[in-house]
């Protein structure tokens, strides 16, 4: 058979094996093609060196290497770890789109827990949790950057975002070890916002100006203010409004509770004590008490009122006198003049008016709805450099008299 290569027919069934074989006893050249078949192969077949498979090598019951098996979809490792060491990068690519981890392959009733880390700068310490994600019967938990017994924590975590394309991200949101919380670190101009299930600015923080809006977006009544406003906006329409709740330990925190400041769609504004025997109290500088309403409605000021002066003219013989923005006026004649009917009257409001006659004694006269004792106008002093103070209540319908006092020296 020297010059004779091995054919089928001259192997009997299950004849080779490790046995038969003598190291590097067979090569290629002295078997013929399709000479060895599975037949032709005993059951176990142990190859002590290398073993070479140009084409396809089909195993149907798996294979094994050391202690990892793979067989059909699953490759198993029966002990230890299992380590990836490539030159390039690990690419998975899922068609379904799903990464499943499971602990253990545990059933329905165990915990399953799953982690990622990376290593520590240092060797000798444990490596560094990215995330792990907890699995129990009653809670599925997901822990970002944590530490356990086997991980250390994460000291910062940031968050970054750029367009599309760009390589370095800026940083949005910002946790430290010691648990601040910041957002937009970098100080640009972007904007934080809360949706709620109403309202798509139940909270507003403008990267713009620094304001802080509540149920809207920010807006300063003036551009002196813009680092410093707060907000607060209702969308609702009617009989709605904008609203501060203010409670404490000993008022409880129900919504009949505490204090409101609040701003209805009627465009009023209440100061409301809910508290049985609370007041509301205004305070300035040292004085704790400048003006206390009781819980009864009665208001108490350690100050005396006081209502700036406002000068009011006449012109073409008539005085327009706005009760409202001049409550406290002050007139010098310069002319012969008719007090006309205040503008902006509200019943119940008081106003005065001091009368001082310039170098030259000018005639008074006064609307009808100027009531005074006996309905006779008083007689104006007809002293030059004197003056006269009248004062006025309006109930409704005409401004009646309720003090007078006058020939008094203007100095």
């Amino acid at each position: 058979m020297a010059n004779t290569k091995v054919t089928q027919e001259l192997i009997a069934d299950d004849a080779i094996g490790a046995a038969q074989l003598a190291s590097n006893a067979v090569v290629t050249a002295s078997i013929a093609d399709d000479a060895v078949t599975s037949a032709k192969l005993d059951t176990n077949l142990s190859v002590a060196g290398s073993l070479t498979a140009v084409g396809t090598l089909t195993a149907n019951a798996g294979i094994n290497v050391d202690n990892i098996n793979i067989d059909g979809t699953t490759i198993g490792l029966s002990t230890g770890d299992l380590t990836l060491d490539v030159a390039g990068d690990i690419t998975f690519d899922a068609d379904g789109g799903d990464f499943v981890f499971k602990d253990g392959g545990s059933g329905d009733e165990a915990n399953k827990v799953i982690r990622f880390s990376t290593p520590s700068h240092d060797t000798d310490e444990e490596n560094t949790q990215i995330f792990q994600v907890e699995c129990e019967a009653s809670t599925n938990q997901i822990t970002i950057g944590g530490g356990t017994a086997a991980l250390n924590a994460a000291t910062d975590i940031l968050f970054k975002t750029a367009a599309i394309d760009t390589t370095t991200g800026v940083s949005r949101l910002e946790i430290d070890a010691s648990g601040n919380v910041v957002f937009n670190q970098t100080g640009i101009d972007a904007d934080f916002r809360v949706e709620s299930n109403i309202n798509v600015n139940s909270l507003f923080v403008s990267g713009e100006t620094g304001n802080v809006g509540i149920g809207g977006v920010p807006v300063a009544s003036d551009t002196g203010y813009d680092t410093a406003t707060l907000h607060l906006h209702q969308t609702q329409g009617s009989n709605h409004g904008s609203q501060i709740h203010l409670t404490n330990a000993t008022t409880g925190a129900a919504a009949g509770n505490g204090m409101f400041i609040s701003m209805w769609s009627d465009d009023d504004v209440y100061f409301t004590n809910q508290e049985s025997d609370g007041n509301i109290i205004f305070a300035s500088g040292g004085n704790s008490n400048a003006l206390v309403i009781s819980d009864s409605g009665v208001v108490t000021s350690k100050t005396s009122a006081n209502i700036s002066q406002v000068a009011i003219t006449s012109s073409s013989n008539a005085v327009a006198w706005d009760s409202r923005a001049a409550a406290n006026a002050y007139h010098v004649t310069t002319e012969n003049t008719t007090f006309s009917a205040p503008s902006n009257s509200v019943e119940g409001a008081i106003i005065s008016v001091e009368l001082a006659q310039g170098g030259t004694v000018r005639t008074i006269a006064w609307n009808t709805v100027f009531e005074f004792a006996a309905s006779t106008a008083p007689t104006v002093t007809a002293t030059a450099n004197k003056t006269d103070i009248f004062s006025f209540r309006y109930n409704g319908s005409v401004w009646q008299e309720i003090g007078r006092v006058q020939n008094l020296a203007q100095t």
